[in-house]
């Protein structure tokens, strides 16, 4: 996914952009870093977690109680990760 996709998904998904943050590749991507990654990994609040799981989202538990919920082949999701160090780069909220 190159910087065009993962903004082109981001807006698919319309989260309120307090409720998440992107991590890992995408933020990469984002930071130009990197020309693409295979997919969007991003954090959540546990706000946004409930609402995804009650809507039926595929969800696993960690051993510490947080879930990682699973939004088709392309979007990963894992609550509270790293929630501390969020900022917003070009009004995306990433680490």
């Amino acid at each position: 996914m190159k910087k065009s996709d993962i903004l082109r998904r981001l807006q698919e998904l319309n989260f309120d952009p307090t409720q998440y943050w992107l991590i890992t590749g995408a933020a990469m991507v984002l930071y130009g870093i990197r020309a693409e990654t295979g997919d969007i990994d991003m954090g959540c609040t546990s706000a946004l977690a409930d609402m995804l799981e009650a809507q039926g989202c595929p969800c696993s538990k960690g051993e510490d109680g947080s879930r990682k919920i699973i939004l088709g082949d392309d979007v990963e999701i894992f609550e509270n990760w790293l929630y501390d160090k969020v900022e917003l780069y070009e009004n995306i909220p990433l680490l």
